[in-house]
């Protein structure tokens, strides 16, 4: 809210920032009236395909850009100079971009090499983000190579509104749980313009609202900035984007264990219509 209040006071028409924010900007400015904004641009994470359009109709002319960077790159290797938001063109001034272990579809994970760079040049340096090199040139006339949105990751880390979120986390918090067994599930999807965290338990245990309770006070003691970002409106306890169910289970499970801690305990990511298993990337 802070941020909103200030567009006018400080005179700001250019926005930068995560996706998931640039929404919640975007839900305040059609509750409280749009500030005359240029241009919002997103990166970070993945800005939903439908959230494009409603950014753009909300801000009235603003236009809605996105970039693909990490920390190890120092600045943007992917941006959208262009009309055309299918991909990103690849910055060949500064990086050698390839890709490696690239399956059937042409999907490998970017590697990058820095050109310019005189404090920490990086060679073939793994990103672990798989994409693929899009064949026909962009229409705008810009020869500079581009590759498609990112299709996931080759680990199991996924980056999400909440932070960027990995099995170890759910497994940390749910051992601290009494009743619960080792097999759990985390599914993370989009519902519109929202991302929702379900998490799925195992339990022995009858009094399942006592246990939801403790999987989120084990959380806030584990993780107090995912909580900080539930508190935020990105997440919401119970109401649709935060979804905790127990199952109770009354059988030996025992033969059954290792097939389900395989598909049990990994991330299952999708976005837009898109069902990613993370884990399976470039195999």
């Amino acid at each position: 809210m802070n941020v909103y209040r200030r567009l006018d006071q400080y005179g700001i028409t250019v926005v930068l920032g995560e996706p998931t924010w640039l929404i919640r900007l975007t839900e305040l400015a059609e509750k409280h009236g749009r500030k005359k904004l240029r241009m919002l641009i997103g990166s970070a994470e993945e800005m939903p395909a439908k959230a494009i359009p409603w950014i753009k109709d909300v801000w009235q002319g603003a236009s809605v850009k996105m970039s693909y960077g990490s920390v190890e790159q120092g600045t943007a290797i992917g941006f959208q100079p262009c009309d055309v938001s299918e991909g990103y063109h690849v910055d060949t001034f500064n990086f050698v971009p390839e890709l490696i272990e690239q399956d059937e579809h042409g999907y490998g994970e970017l590697v990058f090499t820095t050109l310019m760079r005189r404090v920490m040049p990086l060679i073939r340096y793994r990103t672990r983000d798989v994409t693929r090199f899009m064949p026909k040139p962009c229409a705008c006339g810009i020869s500079a190579p581009r590759i498609t949105k990112l299709r996931g990751r080759r680990d199991e880390l996924v980056v999400a509104s909440g932070g960027n979120l990995y099995p170890m986390m759910f497994e940390n918090v749910l051992k601290l749980v009494h009743g619960v067994t080792h097999d759990w599930q985390v599914v993370f999807y989009l519902q519109g313009v929202k991302e929702i965290l379900e998490l799925n338990v195992e339990s022995s245990r009858t009094d399942m609202q006592t246990l939801r309770q403790e999987i989120v006070h084990q959380m806030e003691q584990l993780y107090p900035n995912l909580v900080k970002n539930l508190a935020l409106g990105i997440f919401e306890f119970f109401k649709g984007c935060w979804i905790i169910q127990c199952l109770s289970v009354q059988f030996d499970r025992s033969r059954l264990r290792p097939r389900f801690n395989y598909f049990l305990q990994r991330f299952l990511f999708e976005l837009s219509c898109a069902f990613y298993r993370g884990h399976q990337i470039g195999n």
